[in-house]
């Protein structure tokens, strides 16, 4: 595998700015970055177009491409496989707005972590408000070009160090409903499995 063909994402540099991120990137040699949309360094809510532009410029002037963007999802008040309609829904434009600034900056792919759960919900019926949100969420990003990548973390026990990680897609079998579930709500979905390797959890 050439350094090429790999991103370099700023997950790893929330205790140091975004610029010297973007520094450390290109002092690297890397070529793309992937970029996590948290804070510090970028609060989508936070950006109008002009920031956005400015960020933009930035990563160019490093000589870098941004690839793949990738909104928070673990932290903040976002699921898709919330019981709430109002909490989906307001989950779905957060992810949609996202996906409007990837545009922005041509990136041509949108990351996403299928729902975080709380234990006491019935796991179906989260699998079922999970696959509806997404199937928005993917016609969304259809229009816009950008292609869904889909990261599994494990399902796992509530006495787990990951129990947060639990999610309504986290295996081969879910992953497979989901994705037909999401399908059959649209013509040519822009979709792609990158399940996270074991040895990284």
């Amino acid at each position: 595998m050439e350094l090429s063909q790999l991103c370099a994402a700023n997950y790893h540099y929330k205790r140091y700015t975004l610029d010297y991120f973007l520094e450390s990137a290109e002092r690297l040699g890397y070529q793309s970055i992937e970029l996590w949309a948290s804070g510090p360094h970028l609060h989508l809510e936070d950006f109008d177009a002009a920031r956005l532009a400015e960020l933009n410029r930035k990563i160019k002037a490093h000589h870098l491409a941004l690839r793949c963007f990738t909104p928070e999802q673990c932290v903040y008040a976002i699921s898709v496989s919330h019981p709430d309609k109002v909490y989906r829904d307001r989950t779905v434009d957060f992810f949609n707005q996202h996906i409007e600034a990837a545009v922005h900056w041509t990136a041509t792919t949108w990351w996403y972590l299928p729902a975080l759960l709380i234990w006491m919900w019935d796991a179906e019926d989260a699998f079922g408000w999970c696959a509806e949100a997404m199937g928005r969420i993917a016609r969304k990003a259809e229009q816009e070009g950008v292609t869904l990548a889909v990261e599994l973390l494990p399902s796992t026990p509530p006495t787990s160090a990951m129990k947060q990680a639990s999610c309504a897609v986290c295996c081969a079998r879910s992953t497979a409903r989901a994705l037909w579930a999401w399908r059959i709500q649209m013509s040519s979905p822009r979709r792609r499995w990158i399940p996270s390797p074991p040895s990284l959890m």
